[in-house]
């Protein structure tokens, strides 16, 4: 890893042509910890020799390796076209950015120098280790034929199916295994983490993706040859001795959608071949584990060697893993409805006792609250009971006109649901008059008892500086995330092992029962989106309608969906500077984006070491300014206080504004590391974590970080993950999905992944919107279809494929008529509904 400390620019003439120099003082740690002393790297200006410049690494004067240097990508760094452009734009490098490889060789001799990018363009090598990049051989498809699992005792004919293919020359085969071999004698083997198929061959290694049924579980094709549910030939039969594959491979590779296409950090292919194949049974094979080269290792013995080395997948297939498939729940037929098949005792149903709420935004509005209480754990329904808070605004039609109640969740996961009753007022009349409006802080949030905390101190000094740039900054935050999750463990025990959305969804089943309702309907924003699937899952016979705004992929629950937040978060501030410039007039930042870009960094390293009114450091900072990627309505009033801190030096609304939020967030991020924590499996390597994020942090500087130290403390939990629930939306009606497309947390991908797994769902899309959670905000062309679907139930008619069904454009960006203007907005008060990331203390 290389770190920049320091950088002097200078001016040279010797060659004829001045250009602008720079010296770097770079900071080099080595895999094993070590440290390298400091040394520096020569950077020239424009012109040839600016390109793979080379300087020397030494550890305790002794030459341990080489490092070649190579220009950064100018979107997220920085270039120099002439003198008068770097003179004229500040060009400016942020502190502590990854800015070259230093590549670690055991032998202590240089690297090869000759490992030039393909296209010959200058390129950041970024992250925190050095890895090989992999492309096979040869790409290419064969056929597979497959059939379906058997019905009613009859076999199903074989079917034909192209997969995509990697060969690689035996010498060059990238997976390390384990592996596992079904078929003795037979050159077929199985990568046991990602499922993917490895045929040996004397023309070399081939790479088969795995099958994904229609529940999203992975088969190798190797384990379906085994079991007679696949094969090489048409007509069936099994391999019966060694394969040569140069009748069945194509040298010609699949594109498009839904092809699995290589991931040149493993080698190995994203993804599978998605089927609609239910399940197949698979008989228990005897799995011997081998090393393709013969050399055979014990299942034990890899797991020693993975808490040392960076796992051989891509970065989210840890939870495709075997040992963490889940079964969904099973459905039985009766008529036209389904059921689930409980496998809990039933629901005690209890009262809610209505009284006056004493939630400060529910005060002096018809809104009324309650407690109801529900079982700790639906295993043993009479055992310890917890309470959950209610709120409801009534419906003041007469009961004949009444449409039921409809749930409303806020996301986080862990904010407070009570407030959200308000969302009435969104509503005309002829909706808001006919339903029961109800919220719900979920267990351990807010005036729910008991509710979680973990605090680490009451003091309000900035936590430290969150780019671990070195051992000592890396091991401090470790120690905070280790005491926050122990902290958690012994001040909650009781809820510890019961704060899943699996949990949460038991208690709106709950709420419903206590409310005497047949069937619920469902408001769900950004996290509550995934609370609305699990409840389709468990009930679906009680789903009435259903909006879920802001989608997340439930494959993608909740370390994934962590990982890839920095850079779309980066991605909308940027939006954000763009706009400041734009006004420059009023905000007196800069002309560009870059310009406006400095002004805030510039703040935020002025901060380690001198943090406004002692409370914002780096960190604070950076978590301060992210509601401005998450919806634009907050523009106005942060451009006018970043302005006012660097035009005026007056923090006044900067601080103002940071009270604000502390004092909304309550417990949320208490109860969000529990959700995160134990709702699917998280790493439990902080290598892993530290290598997922530094490659990131290159693309998203700003918040990379502190996303990273939020998903930490699952390090260090006292309890597992859960087994990831399977999203089955095959049984629920009409539904309503929104979506921006350029939204921070959820991408439109996520919307469209949920779209497929509910098929009578229709999409809203805003194209070029960047506001999380949208929907009711003013913009009819979304809102009318949500009214329209809550007052008489129609939808828009659903498009062929998997696309939007509504196309909308997003509303105009804020324009500020003048500086004063800007100021005189009403402050921005946030619902943020994505917020995954914050670490409270």
């Amino acid at each position: 890893m290389c770190f920049v400390t320091s950088f002097e620019n200078y001016k040279d003439c010797s060659g004829g042509v001045c250009v602008i120099m720079r010296k770097y003082e770079v900071v080099y740690n080595v895999s094993d910890g070590r440290t390298i002393e400091s040394t520096t790297i020569e950077s020239g200006g424009p012109g040839p020799n600016s390109v793979n410049r080379t300087a020397s690494c030494y550890y305790h004067s002794t030459k341990v390796r080489t490092v070649r240097w190579e220009w950064p990508n100018p979107r997220i760094y920085f270039t120099i076209m002439s003198i008068i452009r770097f003179d004229k734009k500040q060009i400016f490098l942020y502190n502590y950015v990854v800015i070259c490889d230093c590549l670690w060789h055991r032998d202590h001799t240089d690297i090869d120098q000759t490992s030039i990018p393909i296209d010959g363009s200058p390129q950041l090598r970024s992250g925190s280790s050095y890895h090989r990049e992999y492309r096979p051989e040869k790409l290419g498809h064969m056929n597979i034929y497959m059939r379906k699992p058997v019905d009613h005792s009859n076999r199903r004919d074989f079917e034909r199916y192209r997969f995509p293919v990697a060969r690689y020359d035996r010498n060059r085969f990238p997976l390390r295994g384990p592996f596992l071999s079904f078929m003795p004698q037979i050159p077929l083997f199985v990568d046991r983490l990602t499922q993917q198929t490895i045929i040996f061959s004397p023309s070399g290694v081939y790479i088969l993706p795995p099958v994904i049924n229609f529940f999203g579980r992975r088969f190798s094709i190797a384990d379906l040859i085994a079991s007679g549910y696949a094969s090489l030939v048409s007509s069936g039969a099994p391999p019966t001795g060694p394969i040569n594959m140069m009748p069945y491979f194509q040298p010609i590779p699949l594109y498009g959608a839904g092809i699995p296409t290589i991931d040149s950090f493993t080698g190995g292919f994203r993804g599978g071949i998605r089927t609609k194949h239910r399940s197949f049974d698979i008989r228990k094979q005897e799995r011997e584990y081998v090393d393709i080269e013969s050399t055979y290792e014990t299942e034990e013995d890899y797991d020693e060697e993975t808490d040392s080395e960076e796992p051989p997948y891509s970065e989210h297939e840890y939870r495709k893993s075997p040992s963490y498939r889940y079964e969904r729940p099973r459905y039985h037929q009766t008529g036209t409805k389904h059921t689930t098949k409980s496998t809990t005792p039933q629901i005690p149903v209890s009262n809610i006792e209505w009284g006056p709420c004493t939630h400060p935004a529910l005060i002096q509005t018809p809104a009324e609250c309650g407690l109801l209480s529900v079982p700790l754990d639906y295993n043993r329904p009479q055992g310890t009971k917890i309470k959950i808070a209610v709120s409801r605004i009534k419906h003041t039609v007469l009961d004949d006109n009444f449409q039921g109640v409809m749930l409303l969740n806020p996301g986080g996961p862990g904010q407070s649901g009570l407030p959200l009753v308000l969302i009435v007022q969104a509503f005309p009349i002829e909706v808001s008059q006919t339903y029961d409006f109800i919220g719900f802080d979920p267990r351990g949030v807010g005036s729910s008892e008991p509710a979680v905390r973990c605090e680490l101190t009451s003091s309000k000094d900035p936590l430290p500086e969150p780019i671990p740039s070195t051992q000592n900054l890396e091991d401090i935050w470790l120690n905070i995330t280790e005491t926050f999750a122990s902290n958690c463990a012994k001040n909650n025990k009781l809820l510890l092992p019961y704060m899943t959305t699996v949990d949460t969804a038991k208690d709106m089943e709950s709420i419903r029962l206590a409310l005497g309702q047949e069937q619920i309907n469902y408001y769900g924003f950004s996290a509550g989106t995934y609370l609305g699937q699990i409840y389709a899952t468990l009930y679906p016979t009680r789903v009435r309608r259903m909006v879920l705004d802001s989608s997340i992929d439930p494959d993608k629950v909740w370390y994934p969906a962590n990982l890839r937040l920095p850079e779309s978060i980066n991605r909308n501030m940027e939006i954000f500077f763009r706009w400041i410039a734009k006004h420059t007039n009023v905000y007196r930042l800069g002309n560009t984006k870059s310009e406006v870009e400095f002004q805030w960094f510039k703040v935020r390293n002025q901060l380690e070491g001198n943090p406004i009114n002692g409370i914002i450091g780096p960190y604070e900072w950076a978590n301060l300014f992210s509601p401005v990627a998450y919806t634009q309505e907050s523009w106005l009033t942060f451009g006018a206080a970043l302005s006012e801190l660097v035009n005026e030096n007056n923090a006044t609304l900067i601080v103002q504004l940071y009270l604000e939020l502390i004092a909304q967030q309550g417990n949320t991020a208490d109860a969000s590391s529990f959700t995160m924590c134990t709702d699917a499996p998280s790493p439990r390597n902080w290598e892993k974590v530290r290598l997922d994020f530094w490659r990131v942090y290159p693309q998203a500087p700003i918040t990379t970080w502190p996303i990273a130290w939020g998903s930490a403390p699952c390090l260090y939990w006292a309890k597992n993950g859960h087994k990831s629930v399977i999203v089955n939306g095959e049984d629920i009606g009409d539904i309503l999905l929104v979506i921006q497309t350029l939204d921070p947390a959820l991408p439109l991908n996520d919307s469209l992944k949920v779209r497929e797994l509910f098929p009578h769902a229709r999409l809203i899309a805003v194209t070029n919107g960047t506001t999380h959670a949208s929907s009711l905000r003013g913009n009819l062309c979304v809102d009318n279809v949500i009214i329209t679907y809550f007052q008489s139930g129609n939808v828009p008619p659903r498009q062929n494929g998997n696309v939007a069904d509504v196309i909308c454009s997003p509303l105009p960006e804020p324009s500020p008529a003048s500086r004063m203007a800007a100021q005189k907005q009403n402050k921005f008060r946030s619902h943020l509904h994505g917020h995954m990331h914050r670490l409270h203390r």
